[in-house]
């Protein structure tokens, strides 16, 4: 298996590349799937992401090509407002650690690690995206929810070649989370879905986002009856809620409700009373299925009445954010201590990755919080009046919501994409305001 995960990781990246040939836009859209699906390679004790070559990759040959796209993507607001975060969070990292710093190598790789993302924001934003292109990438990214889900349910269920597969491409056997999910399945608990991203949470945020883009798009439809497209986001969202149901989180149980709540809530205006109500009955009937399927069996019945009760108790939120008991304590110390700072760059004795919320303080302290929240209040002005405003919303609001449990915009594999779609909806907005002022003149 480890061979295997080894050629498809090779196969993608020269694909990546030779479709770069063709078009910058469809080398993108490649690079987007590919980071979500695609295994690491495995060299010796070091482990590879593709993204993490790729991305710098495809940047230099794009400025190479046309320096001028790089031009046009740093005049746009949101772009500089990216830049002088990451800007920030590295010099106040310096400023309390000092400049030796920089001859640290974990330094370089956390730096490395968010200047990556915003540098994904500034790719995508030197291109002009259409709305059914803009439809094209979601649609890529819904159509995952089936081999990610049928990995789920492989995984829960013990399937040597899922487990196989896990183990060599997506999630170390030395992992704690991995650990600790086959220590539970030895106490008679079941194995909770790890999907590609070796953590059950992110596989939880994927799926709900997932569900609630099919929602998005359903609800979009004008035509009557059942069409090819409507068909098509009905059987993504039910492989995303059988995956959902897999990884047997509260993240999944708490957050699907209230995004789907949030994808009515945005296209409110575009529904009829009656399809309003129609599209309610199905969600309900979605989770009255949901529940058939859960409670038929006694040891799903068990865990999800451990999530359920944690939530409903708050034992979920105290185990993240209690002051002396939370995984999250050392964090919020070390932003209490420095608040101007932050802490980046000595997080390697620091566990700071289940939550956003204390990780943005955590990233340049107050300074870099307020900068952040600037960067999201830009964006939501952006896509609230981009094409397919609902499906940006969804995204924006969506990353905030999942925020609670996970560290969504951060969210190994799933960052990526929200950073390109935030790029495309505010290069989207500035597009259709130039064509408003030219139609003007």
């Amino acid at each position: 298996m480890q061979y295997l995960c080894t050629v498809v990781w090779i196969v993608a990246f020269f694909t990546v590349l030779i479709v770069a040939i063709r078009g910058a836009k469809r080398a993108l859209a490649c690079l987007l799937v590919c980071v979500l699906i695609c295994p690491v390679l495995s060299i010796g004790a070091l482990t590879l992401r593709m993204e993490l070559i790729t991305v710098p990759l495809l940047f230099g040959l794009v400025v190479a090509s046309s320096p001028e796209k790089l031009i046009v993507a740093l005049r746009k607001p949101t772009s500089q407002l990216a830049g002088v975060w990451l800007a920030w969070v590295i010099l106040a990292s310096l400023i309390w650690g000092g400049w030796h710093l920089l001859g640290s190598f974990s330094w370089w790789l956390e730096v490395y690690g968010l200047a990556r993302l915003v540098m994904v924001f500034w790719l995508f934003a030197m291109f002009v995206w259409s709305g059914a292109e803009v439809v094209g990438l979601i649609r890529l990214f819904a159509v995952t929810a089936i081999p990610v889900c049928i990995l789920s349910i492989g995984q829960v269920l013990n399937w040597g070649w899922a487990r196989s597969l896990s183990l060599a491409g997506y999630v170390p056997a030395t992992s704690p989370v991995f650990l600790q999910q086959l220590e539970k399945e030895e106490g008679g608990y079941v194995f909770r879905a790890l999907g590609v991203f070796g953590n059950v949470s992110p596989n939880a945020y994927y799926f709900a986002i997932v569900a609630a883009c099919c929602v998005i798009f359903l609800l979009e439809g004008k035509s009557r009856g059942i069409t090819y497209s409507r068909l098509f986001w009905l059987t993504c969202g039910a492989f995303s809620l059988l995956g959902g149901i897999s990884t047997m989180s509260g993240t999944f149980v708490a957050g699907l409700p209230l995004v789907i709540l949030l994808c009515l809530w945005l296209a409110r205006r575009r529904l009829s009373p009656r399809r309003m109500h129609l599209l309610l009955g199905i969600v309900v009937l979605a989770f009255a299925t949901t529940l058939l399927v859960v409670y038929s069996s006694p040891r799903l019945k068990d865990q999800y009445d451990y999530q359920v009760e944690g939530l409903l108790s708050g034992e979920r939120f105290k185990s993240r954010y209690d002051d002396e008991t939370g995984v999250t304590r050392e964090a919020k110390a070390v932003i209490v201590e420095n608040p101007l700072l932050g802490g980046f760059g000595r997080g390697e004795d620091i566990f700071i990755s289940d939550s956003i919320l204390p990780l943005l303080g955590f990233y340049g302290g107050y300074i870099g919080a307020l900068l952040f929240s600037l960067f999201f209040a830009m964006l939501y002005y952006r896509t609230s009046r981009a094409d397919l405003s609902q499906c940006g919303s969804l995204w924006l609001f969506g990353a905030l919501l999942f925020g609670a449990s996970t560290t969504s915009i951060f969210t190994l594999r799933m960052a990526d994409w929200w950073w390109a779609l935030m790029a495309i909806f505010s290069a989207q907005h500035l597009e259709l305001k130039a064509r408003a002022a030219e139609s003007q003149n």
